[in-house]
């Protein structure tokens, strides 16, 4: 079991099955991960919009998602995307 595989089954066993984010080298693992375990990947445009599409679900589905970024400029380009979460109470992993 690869590290990447642990954390993503500790997430899936709590209950975060579905994850957003945009697809980079530094992630590679971890999305690769999600599929293994059976976890549901949508890659989406930005990263901006992965943290909108994670309020979005926890709205209609009342479940938690998770968003997977590359390093660099990817958590940055998330940020308001996890703000809106945050500012409305929407847990985000």
């Amino acid at each position: 079991m690869t590290l990447s595989d642990k954390i993503i089954s500790d997430l899936i066993a709590k209950g975060v099955t579905t994850y957003f984010g945009v697809q980079g080298g530094a992630c590679a693992r971890l999305i690769q991960s999600v599929i293994k375990l059976g976890g549901k990947y949508h890659s989406v445009l930005n990263e901006q919009s992965a943290g909108y599409y994670a309020h979005g679900y926890f709205l209609a589905t009342q479940k938690p998602a998770g968003l997977i970024f590359t390093t660099g400029p990817g958590l940055t380009n998330g940020v308001s995307g996890i703000a809106s979460c945050y500012y409305d109470n929407i847990p985000l992993f």
